[in-house]
């Protein structure tokens, strides 16, 4: 029996804020209201400060996170410091060994082999084992262009101060990283306007050191990936069995 063993499964909610400080609260601190409320305060932050995260797991889930300079970390969600809903909550470097000059990207959360949790899509993902999508692979972008496909099991252990997820090049940053079954299809945006929707399957998985393919040419030279969205691909009818 282990440590994790003797913590309770239940589902959390995880806030991280752009000036990296992080929370774990339980579902119930925030009420369903009608049409006409108004909401209440999520999390205190200071002035220049702001939520840049913001996602649901449950306390035995992994988390990915994920650095604009490429490097991944991971932690279990109940590692995660519990604090109240107006608190601002714990500096992430009091439990990840992050370094100072690189910041939190993405955000991954994925359950191992458990839990009820549903399929969830957004910046911050999370996946369930009973979720009818079962993911396989994990989808970085960067902000040049460059996407790369690396296999869930890659990062299966991660080392305290860190691993490297992709390699970049001098002035690219990681932006994203989300999950996939290997079956999905990728469309990428860019600031001025380009857009392109691949298969999955044109990306084949690479190790975890790589730099990547390029995904999109960037036509202007001030021009970069503003949005990534993953789409799952639908069937035609004759493919399902009656």
């Amino acid at each position: 029996m282990s440590d994790e063993d003797l913590v309770p499964e239940e589902e959390a909610i995880v806030t991280v804020s752009g000036g990296g400080y992080i929370k774990r609260l339980p579902p119930d601190t925030f009420k369903s209201q009608k049409r006409g409320g108004k909401g209440l305060i999520g999390s205190e932050v200071a002035d220049d400060d702001f939520l840049s995260h913001f996602f649901s797991a449950n306390t035995h889930d992994n988390v990915l996170f994920f650095t604009d300079r490429g490097r991944v970390f991971q932690t279990k969600v109940h590692e995660i410091p519990q604090a109240t809903r107006t608190s601002k909550g714990k500096a992430i470097q009091n439990f990840l060994e992050l370094p100072a000059e690189e910041n939190v990207s993405a955000i991954v959360a994925y359950a191992d082999q458990r839990g009820p949790n549903a399929d969830k899509r957004g910046q911050d993902q999370h996946e369930s084992a009973s979720s009818p999508r079962k993911s396989a692979y994990l989808m970085m972008v960067t902000k040049q262009g460059l996407v790369k496909k690396t296999a869930l099991t890659d990062f299966a252990n991660i080392r305290r101060n860190g691993i490297i997820a992709i390699n970049l090049k001098k002035g690219d940053h990681l932006k994203w990283a989300r999950l996939t079954t290997g079956n999905d299809e990728i469309l990428l945006a860019t600031r001025q306007g380009q857009s392109i929707r691949f298969d999955e399957k044109q990306a084949r998985p690479m190790g975890r050191t790589a730099a990547g393919v390029r995904a999109i040419k960037l036509k202007k030279q001030n021009d970069e990936v503003a949005g990534f969205a993953i789409s799952i691909k639908r069937l035609p009818m004759r493919d399902y069995s009656s």
